[in-house]
């Protein structure tokens, strides 16, 4: 299957405004003097750059929020919805409800529609999807499709 994305994602840490050191003896990782940060920098998801984002993603992620799961079944043939599950469940989260409770709507491929970078569930990294299908036929069944309310 290829490395952490499943297929070929890169993997490689989003760029932060202020360059922060890591200090290998303690683990921590330092942003400025004073500053101590021993998990990822939370962000926004879909690379939020403008306050209207940052809101509509906001908005996504209290709309999923409420929702519970009441089923669940395995994919049996390959469609858009089960790819992006995929790419989410990838990379260690059940559902995209689990994932934008923490870090917001993902960013998509305009013209495909599939999720374009998520963040992992262990590290925080950011794994980087192509524009096209990365779901082969071999690994449909291993996604999981939940029901809603």
């Amino acid at each position: 299957r290829g490395g952490a994305g499943g297929g070929g994602g890169r993997v490689r840490d989003e760029p932060r405004a202020t360059a922060p050191t890591f200090d290998r003896g303690t683990g921590e990782i330092r942003l400025a003097p004073g500053e101590v940060m021993t998990e990822p920098m939370p962000r926004s998801g879909r690379g939020a750059s403008s306050a209207e984002d940052k809101g509509e993603a906001a908005a996504m992620s209290a709309a999923l929020a409420g929702r519970k799961a009441t089923g669940c079944s395995r994919a049996k043939v390959w469609t858009p919805e089960v790819e992006n599950c995929f790419r989410i469940q990838d990379m260690g989260w059940r559902n995209l409800q689990e994932y934008a409770a923490k870090w917001g709507m993902p960013e998509v491929w305009e013209e495909s529609g599939f999720i374009k970078s998520v963040r992992a569930v262990d590290t925080g990294y950011i794994v980087y999807w192509r524009r096209y299908r990365e779901c082969e036929d071999r690994y449909v069944n291993r996604v999981k499709l939940f029901k809603y309310e």
